[in-house]
């Protein structure tokens, strides 16, 4: 265990010095090139404000400015923001090839991520409330309020609702015809300890989950 630990700690020292030994330079335009030995990289800045990260290793990492704007505000237009966040991409980009992403906020408000391996998050907010959805082409999962006003979570075939009954009592519904309803004293307790009802959802869902794959519960197999 404790050569695990040395050798885990080895691996996050390095990978924290790369950034460190290399060189960044300013151009005239005011954007920031690295060099490490055949490893090269530059953060510039477009027209739009967007900041573009590329590598040699054919990365490209792309953050529009809304959401630049509103995730790394602290980046700011001086030199040292750019650079510490540029040493941030430069960790990421050295265990990756080939791997564009880009980060956006539309008209609307709506987040998304994309990259060129079929991921895709998009996030916001509609007239029920927020909403999270995300896919790798193969897996997909999602959460969102309904016109009811219940929680909705979606994970391929797998679904499941949080919401009040006409009487006012809470309770949760899956797929696998799981039902669980919650006593005002339960729920307040729920409540306390986890904030939310969407974090309640995502403790049930993750107890369900657990039991299943221990073989607590077979209504439905």
């Amino acid at each position: 265990m404790k050569s695990l630990l040395t050798l885990l700690f080895l691996s996050c020292f390095l990978q924290s010095s790369y950034a460190q030994r290399g060189t960044f330079t300013q151009t005239f335009m005011k954007d920031l090139e690295y060099r490490d030995g055949t490893y090269t990289a530059n953060l510039k800045q477009n027209v739009f404000g967007d900041l573009i990260f590329t590598d040699s290793k054919g990365n490209a990492y792309t953050y529009e400015q809304k959401y630049l704007n509103k995730h790394f505000s602290e980046i700011g237009s001086g030199l040292e923001g750019k650079r510490t966040f540029m040493k941030e991409l430069i960790r990421k980009s050295r265990r990756e090839n080939d791997y564009q992403v880009r980060y956006s906020i539309d008209i609307f408000g709506e987040e998304s991520i994309r990259d060129n391996r079929g991921y895709q998050a998009r996030k916001g907010k509609d007239i029920h409330g927020e909403y999270f959805e995300e896919s790798d082409g193969e897996f997909k999962t999602a959460i969102k309020r309904n016109f009811r006003g219940e929680l909705e979570y979606q994970e391929n075939d797998f679904s499941a609702t949080l919401g009040k009954d006409i009487f006012g009592k809470w309770s949760y519904k899956d797929s696998d015809r799981n039902e669980i309803q919650f006593s005002q004293v339960t729920w307040d307790r729920l409540l306390k300890r986890f904030g939310s009802d969407k974090d309640i959802l995502w403790f049930m869902i993750d107890k369900m989950f657990a039991l299943n794959e221990k073989g607590g519960y077979g209504a439905a197999h």
